[in-house]
């Protein structure tokens, strides 16, 4: 039966091969294919066997440790080692020079010298020494275009000391000045040009005094200060004057705040004696303040006698109200006072070396001044103030020229009553230790009751300083100073008021310090040589250059 099976099969296997059986032809397709779009093949993604091949170890081991513990305390060795204490390092104090000399010579016949002797750094006290010099030869031309002799000079001698104790500190101080002018300032209608000689002035000055003050630092402790001076003035025509002053203060903490008291006696005398030249002024202010970290409130009254041609009792109620906005950043504030100025012959000739000599001028009355402003600073570099005031004041003064001699070379003055409206603002900008900008300014308004105009008062001034410091090598220092108009007295009674122009000095200072203890310097005034007066016939020096070297010991 097998056989048959194979010899079967074998049989149709020949029979196919040789008779192929022809299968009919599949249709011819034509068709035209576009394509639109680029050819992008693609990959499927695979799939992938997450089962993770994992090893079946039939074989455990198991661990069988022996160990054995003898119960036996830790032994350990216990040592102190000190350990050396904290220090604060002290910064190092800058050297500092006991004295220095100044010399230098300028135009118009210009020499100066300026001598400084100090003690070193003592926690215990110091003892100063200071001398100055500086006088000028040279001349100007008045309107008329005559020249005139308009030298001064200037001498200053100053001895100041200081003890440090444990709970007070004493002061003393003297002094003394020899200051000489020249009368050259005379009318232009002068015929003849008078003598030096005989338009010299000289004021000899000389002041002395002590101070003791207490420096606890609690303030419920009762705290003091005392202090004595007396001052001699003179000039060149036997006038002369003997100023007192006593001063004495004292406060310490009393209901939830400080209570004070201000005491003040000022006597003049003049010799030779005349009935309006002797003056008495004592004041005494007791007061009481309240400081808060939002406000500052000061209360108080001021009791004045003045005691001069006749005898005047003044009182002034006293206030003052500081705000704490922003701490050290904003802090507005007002108040009002009132007070006495005394105006001895030293005060009135400082202030006009020019007048009337032995000229005797009238207390001045400050009936009520209220103020107000904003202080603060923008930052650390930045401090600013903002300030105005209203004032009315009786028996102020003002000088004019003396009509009585031919010259009208010297002033007299008029008393009238004023009131006065100022307001001040200052700008300080400060780099480090390098740049130094001050930026300060007054306006004015003054109205009087009587007189046409308040005489040789200022509408404004103002201030522009700048000083820079490159590296303590080159100190370069530079000064803008404006004046605004004024008006004079005419000697004419019919003629209108003279008008003082507003003028500019600009001032130039350069410094170059060749070593630490020696530099060279040259200062330039007025740069612009501008034509000023200082006082009504009184033109001032124009264009000034000072050269020298300073050396400290």
């Amino acid at each position: 039966m097998r056989t048959y099976i194979f010899r079967t099969t074998g049989i149709l296997v020949l029979t196919l091969l040789a008779f192929p059986r022809e299968l009919p032809a599949q249709e011819k397709i034509e068709k035209e294919v576009r394509v639109v779009k680029a050819y992008e093949p693609t990959l499927s993604g695979a799939t992938k066997i997450r089962v993770s091949p994992e090893a079946d170890d039939t074989l455990t081991l198991r661990p069988d440790f022996e160990y054995t513990i003898y119960p036996r305390p830790l032994q350990y060795r216990r040592g102190v080692r000190p350990i050396q204490a904290a220090r604060m390092e002290s910064d190092v104090l800058p050297e500092l020079y006991g004295s220095y000399l100044r010399l230098g010579f300028g135009s118009y016949t210009t020499p100066m010298g300026e001598l400084s002797i100090s003690s070193r750094r003592n926690r215990n006290g110091m003892l100063s020494l200071y001398i100055n010099h500086m006088s000028s030869q040279g001349k100007v031309k008045l309107d008329n275009e005559q020249k005139v002799f308009a030298g001064y000079s200037d001498t200053r001698i100053d001895i100041d000391g200081k003890k440090i104790f444990r709970n007070a500190t004493w002061k003393g101080h003297a002094g003394f000045d020899a200051l000489t002018r020249y009368f050259y300032g005379h009318s232009p209608d002068t015929l003849a040009e008078p003598g030096k000689d005989d338009i010299r002035q000289r004021y000899l000055l000389f002041d002395a005094g002590t101070e003791i003050l207490s420096t606890h630092g609690d303030s419920s402790r009762l705290n003091y200060k005392l202090g004595v001076d007396y001052g001699y003035t003179q000039d060149l025509y036997s006038n002369r004057q003997h100023a007192f002053r006593f001063a004495g203060s004292g406060f310490t903490s009393f209901v939830k705040g400080i209570a004070g008291m201000d005491l003040q006696v000022d006597h003049y005398r003049r010799v030779p004696e005349t009935a309006s030249g002797n003056n008495t002024l004592v004041s005494v202010f007791p007061w009481w303040m309240k400081n808060t970290p939002e406000y500052r409130l000061q209360l108080g009254l001021n009791v004045t006698v003045d005691h001069g041609t006749s005898q005047w009792w003044h009182f002034y109620p006293t206030a003052m109200l500081q705000f704490r906005v922003i701490e050290k950043i904003l802090i507005p504030y007002l108040g009002v006072r009132g007070y006495v100025k005394a105006n001895d012959l030293r005060k009135v000739a400082m202030e006009n070396p020019f007048i009337i000599p032995g000229l005797t001028v009238k207390n001045s009355d400050h009936n009520m001044e209220f103020y107000g402003g904003i202080k603060g600073n923008m930052g650390s570099h930045v401090a600013f103030t903002l300030r105005a005031s209203y004032a009315l004041v009786n028996n102020a003064y003002f000088f004019v020229n003396d009509t009585i001699t031919e010259l009208s070379n010297q002033f007299d003055v008029v008393y009238d009553d004023l009131e006065e409206v100022n307001y001040y603002g200052e700008l300080l900008f400060r780099v480090a230790d390098r740049w130094d900008v001050l930026l300060k300014g007054n306006y004015y308004q003054h109205t009087t009751a009587v007189e046409e105009k308040a005489w040789h008062r200022y509408q404004y001034d103002g201030t522009l300083s700048v000083k820079y410091n490159l590296r303590d090598k080159i100190l370069v220092s530079a000064d803008l100073l404006a004046y605004g108009p004024r008006w004079a007295r005419s000697w004419d009674p019919v003629a209108d008021p003279i008008h003082l122009k507003v003028y500019l000095d600009m001032n130039l200072g350069v410094e170059y310090r060749y070593t630490k203890i020696l530099s060279g310097f040259v200062t330039l005034n007025n740069l612009a040589a501008a034509r000023y007066q200082a006082w009504n016939q009184y033109p001032m020096q124009r264009f000034f250059i000072l050269f020298g070297f300073s050396y400290s010991l």
